[in-house]
């Protein structure tokens, strides 16, 4: 096979197309796309991006983004430090130099995590773990929701000064599995378990939005993921079936589209586990229990999958989503113990962390704009993950089937 320069995409290959097609070892593998001579080079030229003086991206951040971006950051992603307390949950602000945390214990802790220091903690309820966590954009303070284990979903503004932290109750909500904030709009919360609940933050008004399964049987199945499209008022759901649904989410009377990656014929004994959109809207990842994942065209329901990731292990166990400016990457959990990464449009599996001592991972989050990556573990800590040198990707020490 003849060298190839530069980015790869599928289309470019002879005889592959987009969809349930299996790639041979060559063609999945991918050259190195970034060079950090010749970007370093256009940096201090400023020719990586000439319009900085018009108040847009500037050289500096163009080269920051790239690198985010690119096949390197991702195989050198090494554990840096850990900070010493259990996580359940995790969401970094929108700048990104404060990453917030939920635990068993049903504490909250804020912690500026690149100088390792614990700024805050409290426990917002009485009851249990903290289910999932979000960052609110406020000028107030530090404003934070969370949705715990015992139905409550509360919010948290600690003011600046240091003063006593203000919880309120904001709803409940049954068997809480997920809670998102919906995006450009700090004043809405949603969360899904055994349905589907909005809040507005501005009224106070919960609605519940949908109630997922057979009406026909009075039969209601739980709701294990949402996603939010970053700028249409669409949603799509991940309930105990393989058929994936899109909603508008002003009217879920009825949904928009339903896609399976299996034939009827197949009847597979699986069941989604988590849903996410990239970083456009333009595509929906798709994680499955017993299963691989599929990744989706939103735009084109009528076409089959785009790609499938194949290659974890213990396939029952992880949620999957993108890592990457520009949704490059797919991760997930391998054994619930390690980290695995995919390229996006190759299928190609680059990384995968290894850590001890080695524990279950509840959460992954990506840093909004720097190569940097959080987890969550079960018994020793809050890991970050960031580039340091080196080539080694982890793939050789991936346990395989017995």
């Amino acid at each position: 096979m003849e060298e190839i320069k530069g980015e790869m995409s599928l289309e470019d290959q002879p005889g592959t197309s987009s969809g349930n097609v299996v790639l041979s070892a060559e063609i999945k593998k991918k050259e190195y796309s970034w060079d950090i001579n010749r970007e370093m080079y256009h940096r201090e030229l400023n020719l990586t991006n000439r319009i900085g003086w018009r108040g847009a991206h500037t050289s500096a951040e163009g080269f920051n983004q790239a690198f985010y971006g690119s096949r390197q950051a991702v195989e050198q992603l090494t554990e840096q430090f850990r900070h010493d307390k259990r996580g359940t949950s995790l969401n970094f602000n929108r700048v990104g130099d404060l990453l917030c945390s939920g635990c068993h214990q049903g504490e909250i802790v804020v912690w500026d995590w690149a100088n390792q220091k614990r700024l805050h903690r409290h426990i917002p309820g009485p009851y249990g773990t903290i289910k999932g966590i979000k960052f609110l954009d406020s000028s107030a303070g530090l404003d934070i929701v969370c949705a715990s284990e015992g139905s409550q979903v509360h919010r948290s503004l600690i003011p600046p000064s240091g003063g006593a932290v203000k919880s309120e109750l904001l709803y409940t909500h049954d068997s809480v599995e997920e809670l998102i904030v919906v995006p450009r709009s700090r004043f809405e919360v949603m969360t899904c378990g055994s349905h589907l609940k909005h809040f507005d933050i501005r009224t106070h008004v919960s609605t519940t939005l949908l109630r997922y399964g057979d009406e026909t049987e009075q039969r209601h199945m739980p709701i294990f993921s949402i996603a939010h499209h970053p700028y249409a008022p669409e949603i799509c759901i991940a309930g105990s079936d393989d058929v994936l649904r899109v909603y508008d989410k002003r009217n879920t009377s009825t949904f928009l589209a339903q896609k399976s990656p299996f034939r009827a014929e197949d009847t597979p004994f699986t069941w989604m586990c988590s849903v996410a959109y990239n970083h456009s809207g333009s595509e929906i990842l798709v994680g499955y229990s017993h299963a691989d994942i599929y990744l989706f065209n939103s735009r084109d329901w009528n076409a089959d999958y785009l790609h499938k990731y194949e290659g974890r292990w213990n396939q029952s166990a992880g949620f999957s989503q993108f890592f990457g400016p520009k949704s490059e990457f797919v991760m997930t959990t391998n054994f619930g113990l390690y980290i695995i990464i995919w390229d996006r449009n190759t299928e190609a599996m680059i990384k995968q962390t290894s850590s001890k001592p080695i524990s279950w991972i509840h959460a992954l989050e990506p840093h909004p704009w720097l190569p940097v990556l959080a987890s969550a573990e079960e018994e020793h800590a809050i890991k970050i993950w960031a580039p340091q040198g080196g080539t080694e990707n982890g793939l050789d020490s991936m346990p395989k089937p017995s």
